[in-house]
């Protein structure tokens, strides 16, 4: 646009002022021509911005934060896993029940002794249905005796002694902090 205007005028300068003239319009003309896209680009950023800054209201504000009372306990996953204890006279096996605990707090941390889990067996079920002895398993229970800070977890290790006879599964019941706590009931298979 610039150089147009120049040689708009070296050409008024060469001494024909009815060309320039008319060049001159046709320059204004351009000029228009290059207002009006501008405009519209401004008008249509304008526009964007003010849409992107309406869908991020949500995104931009900041949730209420509500105070915990206390900490928010709860449970992931339990694993089983057999171990086999050479003695004479005969091998001992052990069921280890492996408890994942996690406090979702974002700020309290769990005092110690303050989380308790209770695994205890509801149901047993044999390979062989002329099973010798009934299976007997007292409930397992274990107290975290460390503080469990906020978003962390710990696993809690719980052993049962089973016979050599061939198991097929036992069911177990798994609470955090009884009677109120969360519970989860979960199956062990023997391979």
């Amino acid at each position: 646009m610039i150089s147009l205007v120049l040689f708009a005028c070296g050409y008024a300068a060469q001494g024909s002022m009815k060309n320039a003239s008319h060049l001159s319009i046709n320059v204004l003309n351009c000029s228009c021509l290059l207002i009006e896209p501008m405009k519209k680009y401004h008008f249509n950023l304008f526009l964007l911005i003010f849409i992107f800054f309406l869908g991020m209201e949500d995104g931009l504000s900041q949730s209420i934060f509500q105070e915990e009372k206390e900490p928010q306990i709860r449970l992931r996953n339990v694993t089983f896993q057999i171990r086999e204890i050479e003695s004479t006279p005969s091998h001992l096996k052990i069921l280890e029940a492996y408890i994942e605990i996690l406090n979702r707090s974002q700020q309290l941390v769990a005092p110690p002794n303050s989380i308790k889990v209770v695994l205890v067996p509801k149901e047993t079920k044999y390979k062989d249905s002329n099973a010798m002895s009934e299976l007997a398993l007292f409930p397992g229970e274990v107290t975290l005796n460390s503080p469990l800070p906020p978003r962390t977890g710990r696993v809690l290790v719980i052993g049962f002694l089973i016979p050599e006879e061939k198991l097929g599964s036992i069911t177990f019941e798994v609470q955090i902090n009884p009677p109120e706590g969360e519970k989860k009931t979960v199956t062990w298979e023997e391979p």
